[in-house]
């Protein structure tokens, strides 16, 4: 048997990873039940032990390892209320060990994700009573393993050998994980989605271990957002002013003790990294963070499930079976650059090529005719690929109509008691980061019925100069002249223009 992740809490301790089961063992099984206190016998046959596994009707033993460590942390219960096993308890065994049946060599299975609560043995630290073997209860056969019907199973996942459980995103109480270095899943040991900082080495446990302190969470005094703390600026956070804008309100610290201890300890000459967790999160979870082993796994999932589609075709789903938006695995999924990076991660670790990783300039031609049919209308209305200057405007009929019906709100901006009138006019600002290699420059207007500001028009440009402006602005304010006719105001154009650094307004102005 190969290397196990073990989680202890309060409560209950956890097998999270069974992996490499030998071939001579298929059908066995073998009973997960740890936590022997430190002082037994050596001879004490204790799950996991020479006795465990067996062959079901053979009788066979098979040599396997112990897990390492375990006879030096006792597991105590917050309880002590009976439960009734499906498989019985070794007479005279460790109250902190309750075994159960978990079948190797299936397809995929579930561990139970804590322990049952049992009575304390009357017989607890009596040596004599392990050196009885017939105390020692069999091994069930595969046809009478039974788990007892509390045990929850929903919110784990089998993967690769690997074991995703909720319970290790958000840890909350006592709770203990061992790891051996070296282990494949030794990134995903310490995985916590907490805002955890570092304060120096402290005393653990008679070893040295590093602390890490919860940052808990800041939340709006207003709108109650929650925001993530940052680990180096939390002292400017304090007071500061909400995220959302037009917000009053401030961000207010809800602090947290919950502590963890990082270490590593040597047994039998191998390493095993230990991870301790003390105290309790009395504080909402914080947003943000990076992805969780599960939801790289759900992400996975869908790019597997849709293979051609987009990071933003992803981002909002389909109505097939199977679909889940990817913001609903993960807040941040729902950013651009998020979606793009986690998605093609996926498609690197599944081996998905694709279809055409470049382009030639006559196939992205190709492609946009083949798009404005499928859309059935014209949506690039000015191109120029030639020169100097390199730009494509796009505007379909729905934007233009956005725009006209803006356009109709303007002259309310002659009556200045009207309290809508700030809301007209156009807003238009370049984002130098949307594409690699060129600019965006969006122009937005305010819709009074969807409560939101909505692009009217988009140019693709290769530079920041006003020769590149100047194609995006003519189609603008040409729209704008001809659809307000007679009513039309040379204000209206002024009031877009200031959005321009002033040493390029005149120039454009000076256009039309």
């Amino acid at each position: 048997m190969s290397k196990v992740l073990y989680v202890m809490t309060s409560s209950c301790l956890i097998a999270y990873k069974i992996s490499d089961i030998p071939p001579t063992i298929q059908g066995s099984y073998f009973l997960a039940g740890y936590g022997v206190p430190a002082g037994l016998p050596p001879q004490y046959p204790w799950p996991g032990h020479p006795v465990y596994p067996v062959f079901p009707g053979a009788g066979a033993q098979v040599e396997m390892q112990p897990p390492a460590l375990y006879s030096h942390y006792s597991v105590p219960f917050a309880s002590s209320q009976p439960q009734t096993l499906g498989n019985p308890v070794p007479v005279g065994s460790s109250p902190y060990a309750a075994p159960y049946a978990i079948p190797l060599g299936a397809a995929s299975f579930t561990p139970m994700p804590y322990y049952p609560i049992l009575n304390r043995n009357p017989q607890m630290g009596d040596a004599g009573a392990f050196s009885n073997p017939a105390h020692m209860s069999n091994v069930p056969s595969s046809s009478n393993i039974s788990l007892p019907p509390h045990i929850p199973t929903e919110d784990v996942t089998m993967l690769d050998n690997t074991i995703i459980n909720d319970s290790l995103d958000w840890p909350s109480g006592n709770q203990h994980r061992e790891l051996q270095k070296g282990d494949p899943q030794e990134k995903a040991f310490k995985q916590s989605k907490w805002v955890w900082v570092s304060t120096g080495n402290a005393a653990f446990k008679g070893s040295l271990a590093e602390k890490w302190r919860c940052l808990g969470v800041l939340k709006c005094s207003t709108c109650e957002r929650l925001v993530q703390p940052k680990t180096k600026g939390l002292p400017h956070q304090k007071g500061s002013a909400c995220t959302m804008s037009h917000c009053p309100g401030v961000l207010q610290h809800i602090s947290c003790i919950a502590l963890s201890y990082h270490s590593q300890v040597v047994h039998d000459g191998e390493v095993f990294l230990m991870w301790d967790h003390i105290g309790s999160h009395d504080h909402p979870r914080p947003p943000g963070g990076a992805l969780t082993e599960k939801e790289i796994f759900q992400v996975r999932e869908q790019v597997y499930r849709s293979q051609n589609a987009t990071p933003q075709q992803l981002r909002s789903g389909d109505t097939g079976v199977g679909s889940v938006p990817l913001p609903d695995i993960a807040p941040k999924l729902a950013g651009g650059r998020s979606a793009r990076y986690h998605v093609n991660l996926a498609k690197a670790e599944l081996g998905i090529i694709p279809a055409s990783p470049s382009k030639s300039s006559s196939s992205a031609l190709h492609s946009w005719k083949e798009l404005e049919a499928k859309l059935r209308e014209p949506f690039i209305i000015d191109s120029q690929l030639h020169g100097s200057v390199v730009i494509l405007v796009f505007q379909t009929s729905f934007m233009r109509k956005m725009l006209e019906e803006s356009i109709d709100l303007w002259f309310k901006d002659f009556h200045t008691d009207d309290p809508e009138s700030s809301r007209h006019g156009c807003i238009t600002d370049g984002d130098y980061t949307y594409f690699r290699p060129a600019n965006l420059l969006t122009t937005c207007v305010f819709n009074s019925e969807l409560m939101s500001w909505v692009p009217v028009l988009y140019s693709y440009m290769d530079g920041k100069d006003a020769n590149h402006h100047r194609p995006h602005f003519r189609h603008l304010f040409s729209q704008i002249v001809k659809y307000a006719g007679p009513r039309f105001n040379s204000q209206m154009l002024v009031q877009v223009c200031n959005i321009i650094p002033f040493h390029e307004q005149n120039l454009i102005v000076s256009t039309f």
